[in-house]
């Protein structure tokens, strides 16, 4: 089906004035209850393609675009601020790691040098007491 292409020029839009009788139904005759309607807002605009305000429609669009834009704008602003407090922790946080793993590490190193010491001196305290049995077996028998 072809569609025919937009005019250039937007026509201007035509009001048409409906009336409502008590009873519902509508008439041109009688004066009560007049309401205006503009053919971009009335269902039978959309059987005429070339009444359709499109300008209208156009710059409510970049509105709602701009009305976006500025709403991503102040989340990625928050998301920088929110990352840098992160960033702040983070580094904070790692370097308290740091300090608390280099502490354990030196304990560490302590204690083992401690247990070496400690084995070393029972080492050396049972090879004297070994020295002195024996001393005193080997005197015994020989004498």
């Amino acid at each position: 089906m072809d569609h025919p292409d937009p005019p250039s020029t937007v026509k201007p839009q035509t009001q048409v004035k409906v009336t409502t009788t008590p009873s519902g139904s509508s008439s041109s005759s009688s004066p009560l209850n007049h309401q205006t309607v503009s053919p971009s807002t009335n269902s039978c605009a959309a059987d005429d393609p070339a009444a359709f305000n499109w300008d209208e429609v156009e710059v409510r669009y970049k509105q709602a675009l701009e009305k976006a834009d500025g709403r991503e704008l102040d989340v990625l602003k928050e998301f920088s601020a929110l990352s840098k407090y992160f960033n702040v922790w983070a580094r904070a946080s790692s370097k308290h790691d740091n300090d608390r793993v280099i502490k354990r590490l030196l304990t560490r190193q302590r204690f083992i040098s401690q247990s070496e010491q400690s084995m070393a001196r029972k080492q050396t305290h049972c090879k004297l007491g070994l020295e002195c049995s024996l001393s005193s077996i080997l005197s015994i028998h020989f004498y």
